[in-house]
């Protein structure tokens, strides 16, 4: 069977440039000096503002569980911010049916194509329905470090209200991650070693067309 030099042109073009996009992490509190628990009758959140416009990729969220079974199931939902509060509007969720294990976490928004704004605000929610071997959520208490947001916690049918630990004011543990491209006219490594094989493999056919 014949192979098309333009047809493996195309297939080739098609990978480069979809080696191009890669998730790229865009904001950060990193830092923990406690943890606080999440349960049927609380609600954690965490407010953020996007520094990039893009695809969120996905999510990293620092949890306190040092049983090797990891948590109870749990939800994470990206939502939207309202009078400087996690909103109501949500703009996709994750059913992480295997819990939280010690450690960071990373959670997938990709297919959900879920389109941030750069200086808007955002914020991720935890919360759970089970009421045994609930997720701890590595807080950083004293003081709180990240500028562009705020944990919050909400109780069963309550409001949203500052996660405090006496006066200080908290942030969860979180990481976010964009999908990006690189800059116009600059070519992902990716895309340039996939375009020298494309170039060789057109080279070998046509010698061979040749013979």
């Amino acid at each position: 069977m014949r192979v098309s030099s333009s047809i493996v042109l195309i297939v080739l073009l098609a990978l480069s440039s979809s080696a191009m996009a890669v998730p790229t992490l865009d904001q950060e509190q990193a830092t923990s000096d406690g943890s606080s628990p999440i349960g049927p009758w609380r609600t954690l959140g965490q407010t953020f503002t996007a520094g990039v416009s893009g695809i969120l990729d996905h999510v990293e969220l620092g949890a306190d569980y040092n049983f090797n079974a990891g948590s109870s199931p749990l939800m994470v939902d990206i939502r939207d911010v309202a009078a400087g509060v996690p909103g109501s509007t949500v703009l996709g969720t994750v059913d992480v049916t295997h819990g939280f294990f010690d450690g960071w976490n990373s959670v997938s928004f990709l297919s959900q194509n879920i389109a941030l704004t750069a200086g808007q605000e955002y914020s991720i929610v935890v919360y759970t329905t089970a009421e045994t071997n609930l997720p701890t959520m590595n807080v950083r208490w004293n003081p709180a470090s990240y500028a562009d947001g705020a944990a919050w916690e909400q109780g069963v049918g309550g409001t949203w209200e500052p996660l405090m630990f006496w006066d200080d004011a908290a942030d969860l543990q979180f990481r976010t991650y964009m999908e990006s491209s690189p800059i116009a006219g600059v070519p992902a490594p990716g895309a340039i070693l996939l375009a020298g094989v494309g170039a060789g493999l057109v080279n070998w056919l046509r010698r061979r067309r040749a013979l």
